[in-house]
């Protein structure tokens, strides 16, 4: 499950992590995800590293997501020292675009999801989603694409959270 207190991430520290309830936790992970978001400060950042240290140590999963188009140059640094701990990352087409482009790579999904994946964990993958269009994977020099099923415009209400939703519901069946 996801419990999301806004403005919560402000207080993290890595002391916090120490704390015997969150130690205590951190031992029965199976798993662990992150967003970009939150290395928005060096306090926050220093704790998204920890966690994927314990991650790596324990040989658990960790997984990153993107977050922001827009917040990706200001974090790139701390997402690169994230990558290599990586079981998956998740992102969008527009965030995909941006990291290959501080990448200094092709911005076509078909160049730069495989160079992405070499920058994962070891069997790492790397899922884009497109929208309406279909979801990219990449995993270990492979590239292919799974098509989303069709929803009526007047369905939608709000999409806000939909890619929170897309990488929980991947999560669960993937680990």
């Amino acid at each position: 499950s996801l419990a999301v207190v806004r403005g919560a991430a402000g207080a993290l520290t890595t002391d916090f992590l120490e704390t015997s309830a969150v130690a205590e936790a951190l031992q029965d992970a199976a798993f662990f995800y992150a967003t970009a978001f939150v290395l928005s400060t060096p306090p926050r950042a220093a704790c998204v590293l920890r966690l994927a240290d314990v991650a790596e140590e324990r040989r658990r999963v960790f997984a990153l997501n993107l977050s922001s188009a827009g917040l990706l140059p200001k974090v790139f640094a701390d997402v690169q020292k994230l990558l290599p701990k990586c079981s998956f990352v998740f992102g969008n087409l527009e965030e995909l675009r941006i990291f290959a482009r501080l990448s200094g790579w092709s911005e076509s999904p078909e160049v730069a999801m495989p160079l992405l994946t070499g920058l994962l964990a070891a069997d790492g993958v790397a899922v884009i989603t497109a929208g309406a269009d279909p979801t990219l994977l990449a995993k270990s020099g492979s590239f292919f694409s799974v098509a989303v099923p069709s929803v009526p415009g007047q369905e939608i209400v709000d999409t806000n959270g939909c890619g929170d939703a897309f990488v929980g519901g991947f999560l669960s069946k993937a680990v």
